[in-house]
């Protein structure tokens, strides 16, 4: 569902969970940039999953603004600063 609606809509920021019941965020990030090309910047997942070496290797490599999980509200808004300056 949130696949369509990048598709059909355009977002300033995406806040995204890495690891959802029905989905990845790893794909979701893919084939939403792939959508729109300017989201590669604007893209903060929040994550509990810390241990998972693959989550943190796609994390790195592809650059993306990381929230650990549990967070404070303040954290969230200093992170969403962080990516539109």
């Amino acid at each position: 569902a949130a696949l369509e609606r990048v598709r059909a809509a355009r977002y300033d920021l995406i806040v995204s969970d890495i690891r959802m019941p029905a989905g990845d965020g790893e794909a979701f990030y893919r084939e939403a940039v792939a959508a729109q090309p300017d989201l590669a910047g604007r893209f903060l997942f929040i994550t509990g999953d810390t241990a998972n070496p693959g989550a943190w290797a796609f994390l790195q490599s592809a650059r993306i603004a990381v929230l650990e999980k549990p967070f404070k509200a303040d954290e969230l808004l200093a992170a969403i600063a962080r990516l539109n300056p």
